[in-house]
């Protein structure tokens, strides 16, 4: 079973470095996989809608109407990394935007479907976590090894390793295809067409 520290330690054992038994440990590894692991992680949860770390809301709305274009705001959990669709029919979505930690649009409901920070690695798939340790690797590179070489080389094998492991959790289910304009659109944090079910 996966933890915190076996997928450093795999990051470390990439780069030929020690291992370590804590992030605590005061090592020049431990100091780095501890100043690293947190941001690393969240970026990589945000590469894809993980069945382990996607979940459906229902938001309640703020007492007070926004200024601007929508009538009403609805405050997101501080975990939310990325909204990813708002709406109750994937064929017949609303129009939204995400400002700051609010999703604002007209109604007096929201559910929407979000991408949580994950950090119970227990729930993480095999396959997200052989691509979590390389692109760990491959930002701890140049603090352990000095190499720009091989940061980019890992920087490489993780974008493979991840685009399988997105690929791989999103045969689980009903699928459905992302189009560029829904990335556009979810990456700008507004209205989308339609999104994957996952």
């Amino acid at each position: 079973m996966a933890t915190t520290v076996s997928i450093c330690n795999q990051a470390l054992a990439m780069l030929g470095a020690k291992s370590i038994i804590s992030l605590d440990d005061g090592t020049t590894e431990a100091n780095l996989c501890k100043a690293l692991y947190d941001p690393v992680r969240d970026a990589a949860l945000e590469m894809g809608n993980w069945s382990f770390a996607t979940k459906w809301l229902e938001i309640p709305r703020m007492a007070n109407p926004p200024v601007g274009e929508y009538t009403s705001a609805f405050p997101l959990p501080p975990d939310v990394l990325r909204v990813i669709f708002v709406g109750t029919d994937f064929n017949h979505p609303e129009q939204w935007q995400r400002e700051g930690n609010n999703i604002r649009k007209d109604g007096d409901k929201c559910k929407c479907q979000v991408l949580v920070r994950e950090v119970d690695v227990t729930k993480y798939s095999p396959m997200f976590v052989q691509a979590l340790s390389t692109y760990l690797a491959s930002e701890l590179a140049i603090g352990i090894t000095n190499s720009k070489t091989m940061a980019e080389y890992y920087a490489s094998t993780a974008a493979k390793k991840m685009d399988e492991a997105i690929n791989n959790d999103n045969a689980q289910g009903r699928a459905r295809k992302i189009t560029s304009n829904w990335l556009q659109a979810s990456r700008a944090g507004g209205s989308t067409p339609s999104g994957p079910y996952v």
